[in-house]
């Protein structure tokens, strides 16, 4: 699965950015939450799922896709930011893997 190109990003109202087609974050949204979500009580939140191409991802008080990008798709990644997106995402697994091992053994 995929969207057509060219993407069509719209405002949302917690200030990120998505998809018209599939409400994906835009990847600077995504690395944004990845990087916050790194520092402790922030309310950023990270969590995987079984898919390899999609990471939930939301910035803190947005409940539902309605008030902003709650999700994050790889197909989304654009040419040149790969690195970025991807160690943004490598950063956040591990620190989520961490807190998830704290949390419930």
């Amino acid at each position: 699965m995929s969207c057509p190109e060219p993407y069509v990003w719209r405002d949302m109202p917690d200030g990120t950015r998505t998809c018209d087609h599939c409400g994906s974050l835009h990847p600077d949204d995504f690395v944004d939450i990845c990087y916050h979500y790194l520092e402790e009580g922030t309310g950023y939140e990270i969590d995987m799922t079984s898919k390899d191409y999609k990471v939930y991802a939301s910035r803190p008080g947005t409940g539902n896709a309605g008030q902003g990008g709650i999700k994050f798709y790889g197909w989304h990644i654009e040419d040149g930011m790969q690195d970025e997106v991807n160690g943004a995402y490598r950063l956040a697994a591990v620190v989520f893997r961490r807190r998830y091992k704290e949390k419930y053994g």
